[in-house]
């Protein structure tokens, strides 16, 4: 027998956080990755 997933389930699943504009320059700097290093030339000049 199959168990439905609850409200409580569903809202778990959603569940997302986001960063601020200043840990996201910060953590793509720290990953030093090609395309994370391009980023940061929009981010910088925004």
């Amino acid at each position: 027998m199959a168990v439905m997933p609850t409200h409580e389930d569903d809202k778990r699943r959603r569940a997302s956080s986001f960063l601020g504009r200043e840990d996201l320059i910060r953590n793509k700097r720290a990953s030093g990755r090609p395309k994370g290093l391009a980023d940061l030339d929009v981010l910088e000049d925004e």
